[in-house]
């Protein structure tokens, strides 16, 4: 198990931001689209005590992922996680479905990771979402607050809420009701002005 470090920052101006990461040294590398299901029982206990259960397939890869709960710096979105990659997602699937633990928020996005040799062990993730687009950074507390700075940004930008918290409150904000996030045609930019792939 190890400690997670990281925030997000809202992309304003991807044209902007590509520029500044490229600045910084920092390389795009692979861009893939993602599927995110998270699990909970029926009363939704581990989300009312702040836990998480993940299941994510990026391109043909499946990763089963948990995290604690949050701790320390409340600047920073720090908790604990434990993550597997597993060789068959309909049967993870299949095997919580008998515990009774079952997708209750299911969300798409399309990541584009950056990395630099400049910035050791921070991992830095370019993501396009329904509820809009941003960059996360992942690493060291310091190294994050002198990347973001270095971008352009400061510590009023940083945004601790996870993915699942950004979605609902778009969902309040737009009057969506469903659970389910997924990709649109006609969603922003990415990097170099790719579009993401359209809706299957």
């Amino acid at each position: 198990m190890a400690l997670e470090t990281e925030i997000k920052l809202p992309i304003r101006d991807g044209a902007v931001l590509e520029r500044a990461l490229r600045a910084a040294e920092f390389r795009p590398g692979r861009r893939r689209r993602e599927t995110n299901w998270l699990f909970d029982d029926a009363r939704g206990r581990l989300r009312r005590q702040g836990l998480l259960l993940r299941l994510r397939r990026s391109g043909s890869q499946w990763l089963l992922t948990a995290k604690g709960r949050r701790q320390g710096d409340t600047r920073l979105k720090i908790r604990p996680e434990a993550e597997m990659t597993v060789a068959d997602g309909a049967g993870v699937m299949a095997l919580l479905a008998v515990l009774e633990w079952r997708p209750r928020l299911m969300y798409e996005r399309q990541r584009t990771s950056w990395r630099s040799a400049a910035w050791p062990g921070l991992e830095a993730a370019w993501d396009e979402t329904v509820a809009g687009a941003f960059l996360e950074l992942e690493g060291g507390a310091a190294m994050i607050r002198r990347a973001a700075a270095r971008l352009g940004y400061s510590r009023k930008d940083f945004i601790t809420a996870s993915y699942p918290e950004l979605f609902r409150a778009w969902a309040r904000r737009t009057g969506y009701e469903g659970t389910e996030f997924r990709l649109a045609a006609g969603l922003r930019s990415g990097p170099s002005g790719r579009r993401p792939a359209r809706r299957r």
